[in-house]
């Protein structure tokens, strides 16, 4: 669409001629020409066609960049989610969805805007002289250089506004999420003082990114307007010397009005681009980031025989300075249940997580059935483990959809079985929808005991072929540990086994 601005600006220049000639007939054949380019160039013209060929590249940008995004992340190992701000990862993607707006203004601004300022500098040079094309680059040169300048001032200021908000969008994910915990301890007043600094600081440094653009418009003008009065000076130079015909200088004046758009257009085209890509910056280096326990090249799928697991020597850290675990080895047999049992903080859970692979340890190894699990395919390892978890974690969804997760092609009925032998059945019945109870997010609707069965019927429903139990029965009353202890035995029953509990 840009690129109609050339041709409009060599039909402009019959508006000079009609003021020459001054002749009786109406020009029809120019009139004609010029309304139809006109019409091309409103909003019912090329620009509807654009918009229309732009939705399918801005749709598979958006999906690129967000399916990408999300993968990488999920993609990464368990030290970089537990030392994860939430908000601040789902700011980023929002914030770098945006990147195809960049597209947008390279395809649509950047490169018609170029072929219109080229063709106006030539215009100009046929229609008057080498004099007006050399004010007309000198201008575009002068416009862009400041433009340039700013934009790179403005993207400090940028970073800044961008660090603010993503702070104000933790601050709000991390209140709203752990409303309980703030309200056990009275600190609404608290949190609500925190994020009403956080919005002012946020507006503050939006303030001074806002200022810097209000420059960038003033200087802009101001180039402009040099150019404008240098060019009007040799146009009616031109005129008085008797060189150039009046209609030159209402030609001219034509002309620098239609050369102020595609100025204007390439500065702003050239910002966006930068605020896109500043925009971007956290996802890149998110996209850097590599996950620190994955798979070696050419490994092998975990080749399950009885279940034997061996730990040998194994010594582990998480910040590399305090060992959690130091040179331990014992044997889980095949089939057998196996309980570690010792105090909080002892490094029990983190024994489950080196099983899990969540992370490597740093000497010794890990064998399933005399495989060491750091070379073996990640997700076949996963693929024979059922975890019930100490502290379970459930998706804002229904409780059918929560227990299907393990196995997404259960049927009801099997699920229905699973939550009878868990003692579960019948609380979940009383419910107003049954299983088709939304559970909240996280599972919050839930006591803890009914999420610790509901963890236990999601490791049923698996059946795996290796169980791992952190503390299962820690949040349920004596006679539902009876019902659960029953159904474990279940669960357990010809499955090596290995319970991590702090009381014998």
């Amino acid at each position: 669409m840009k690129g109609l601005f050339g041709i409009l600006w060599s039909f402009l220049g019959f508006s000079g001629c009609v003021i020459d000639s001054a002749v009786g007939s109406i020009p029809w054949k120019e009139i004609t020409v010029f309304i139809g380019l006109r019409l091309l160039h409103s909003s019912g013209g090329l620009s509807a066609l654009r918009s229309f060929m732009w939705m399918p590249l801005e749709d598979l940008s958006y999906q690129k960049v967000s399916t990408t995004a999300f993968n990488h992340i999920m993609s990464l190992s368990c030290d970089f989610h537990d030392s994860k701000v939430s908000g601040a990862v789902w700011e980023t993607i929002v914030r770098a969805q945006q990147v195809k707006d960049a597209v947008n203004h390279i395809c649509f601004i950047l490169i018609p805007t170029i072929v219109d300022l080229a063709l106006a500098v030539s215009i100009l040079y046929y229609l008057f002289d080498a004099y007006m094309a050399l004010i007309t680059a000198t201008v575009t040169v002068m416009f862009l250089w400041t433009s340039g300048k700013i934009i790179d001032r403005q993207k400090n200021k940028q970073r800044d506004w961008i660090d603010k908000r993503m702070k104000e969008f933790s601050i709000l994910c991390e209140s709203t999420a752990n409303w309980k915990t703030v309200a056990y301890f009275n600190r609404v007043p608290y949190e609500e003082l925190r994020y009403r600094s956080s919005v002012k600081d946020h507006l503050k440094s939006r303030v001074g990114f806002r200022l810097w653009s209000g420059i960038e418009n003033s200087i802009q003008s101001l180039v402009l307007l040099s150019g404008l009065m240098a060019a009007c000076f040799i146009a009616a130079y031109g005129v008085a010397t008797g060189s150039k015909p009046i209609g030159s200088f209402v030609m001219m004046l034509s002309y620098w009005a239609q050369l102020s758009n595609p100025l204007q257009s390439l500065a702003n085209g050239f910002a966006g681009i930068v605020r896109d890509m500043v925009d971007a910056e956290e996802l890149l280096v998110l996209l850097q980031q590599k996950p620190t326990v994955s798979d070696i090249p050419g490994a092998k799928p975990l080749v399950f025989d009885d279940g034997n697991i061996e730990f040998d020597g194994v010594r582990f850290s998480y910040d590399g300075k305090r060992e959690v675990l130091k040179n331990v080895t014992f044997r889980a047999p095949a089939g057998k249940i196996t309980a570690i049992v010792g105090k909080t903080g002892g490094g029990k859970s983190t024994i489950l997580k080196l099983l899990c692979r969540f992370y490597d340890p740093v000497a010794g190894a890990i064998n399933i059935d005399g495989q060491n699990t750091s070379k073996v395919a990640l997700s076949s390892l996963r693929e024979v483990l059922g975890v019930v978890p100490q502290d379970p974690v459930l998706f804002h969804d229904s409780i059918m959809a929560n227990i299907r997760y393990a196995s997404l092609g259960a049927a009801d009925e099997e699920i229905v079985e699973a939550c009878k032998a868990v003692a579960l059945h019948e609380k979940i019945m009383s419910f107003p929808h049954g299983y088709d109870t939304v559970v909240g997010e996280r599972g919050m609707k839930l006591s803890g005991g009914e999420l610790q069965r509901v963890a236990i019927a999601r490791a049923m429903i698996k059946n795996p072929k290796i169980v791992l139990l952190d503390e299962a029965t820690s949040s349920v009353d004596s006679e539902t540990e009876a019902h659960v202890q029953r159904s474990l035995k279940m669960l357990c029953a010809g499955r090596t086994t290995i319970v991590i509990a702090q009381r014998r």
